[in-house]
């Protein structure tokens, strides 16, 4: 889809631990070359980000049961209940 969508751009896969390999050699340089100054990391803008899959599982389990059952406390319909419950 990028290609078709941006001709203009060149794509080329290549293996995580070939970019790491990459990204260490060009982490030393830069270390050498920009003395004082944080050098960038291009294993970590190109590696997939880590994150909890539980939290997406409990909101799809969630969102099934909202769909089953409607929702778990009754929400107030008018101003007024909702000034009600506040008491």
């Amino acid at each position: 889809r990028l290609r078709e969508a941006r001709p203009d751009l060149r794509v080329m896969w290549m293996p995580f631990p070939v970019l790491k390999a990459i990204s260490l050699l060009a982490l030393l340089m830069q270390k050498v070359l920009r003395r004082g100054r944080k050098p960038l990391d291009l294993y970590a803008a190109f590696s997939p980000e880590q994150y909890d899959t539980r939290v997406a599982q409990e909101v799809i389990a969630a969102a099934r049961e909202f769909e089953k059952n409607g929702p778990a406390v009754k929400a107030p319909e008018t101003s007024k209940e909702l000034a009600h419950s506040a008491d």
